[in-house]
């Protein structure tokens, strides 16, 4: 695997449109699950603590771009 070159990478985002806010990340494919886990469950983590601070449940994420190198997901 070449971790620069190989389209591992995506981009996401936890709209919460009643707030007028979003939340823009992105992460390897294969850890997308694992990040999904973080934003509601982590206590420290942004989106978790924007969605308590509101009393709104975190919303499912969107996929907005897959399969893009590591590169092209920083640019993104």
């Amino acid at each position: 695997m070449d971790l620069f070159k190989d389209k591992i990478d995506c981009v996401y985002a936890y709209e919460f449109p009643k707030l007028n806010s979003v939340y823009i990340g992105r992460t390897l494919m294969r850890l997308k699950e694992q990040r999904d886990k973080q934003h509601i469950f982590d206590e420290k983590d942004a989106v978790a603590i924007f969605a308590k601070q509101n009393d709104i449940p975190v919303p499912k994420p969107k996929i907005l771009e897959q399969d893009l190198t590591i590169e092209e997901g920083s640019k993104q």
